[in-house]
């Protein structure tokens, strides 16, 4: 799940970047899409670790 998030990311980074003609950093920012889905990867990592405890 961690994997598809990222990936996720990644792809509308660059079609974000590729639209607006801003930055990464700019991206991260602003971007909404960024944000929710560096939650859901945060949650899946604190998910993944509490299980392997």
């Amino acid at each position: 799940m961690f994997k598809l998030f990222m990936k996720a990311n990644y792809l509308y980074s660059i079609l974000w970047m590729a639209c607006t003609g801003k930055d990464k950093f700019q991206y991260r920012e602003e971007s909404k899409v960024h944000s929710f889905l560096s939650e859901r990867v945060f949650e899946a990592a604190l998910k993944s670790a509490q299980l392997n405890r």
